[in-house]
C-alpha cells in the first residue's frame, strides 16, 4: 500500500540555505498538488548532528490549517 503524501521533501541535489545555520544544506518541502516550495521555514538541514534543523509542515499545523482553508472555499462555492 502506498501513501500519497501532499508535502514532500524536494527530490534532487538542489539545496538551500538553512535557516538555522545559514549552510547551503537545506532541502524544503514541496506541495505535490501545486508543484510550489512551502514557506522557507519548512523543510530539513542535511547537517544532522550540527545542525539538525527540521520543521515538518504537518507536525507544524500548516498542513491542517491550509485543508481547513481549503474546506472553506469548497463550502463556499
Amino acid at each position: 500500500m502506498s501513501t500519497a503524501y501532499r508535502y514532500i521533501l524536494q527530490k534532487g541535489s538542489k539545496k538551500q540555505h538553512c535557516p538555522e545555520c545559514g549552510k547551503k544544506t537545506f532541502t524544503p518541502y514541496i506541495d505535490t498538488e501545486t508543484g510550489q516550495q512551502l514557506p522557507e521555514q519548512y523543510g530539513r538541514c542535511d547537517r544532522e548532528s550540527n545542525c539538525s534543523y527540521h520543521l515538518n509542515p504537518y507536525l507544524d499545523g500548516y498542513a491542517k490549517a491550509v485543508w481547513e482553508q481549503e474546506q472553506k472555499v469548497t463550502a463556499v462555492t
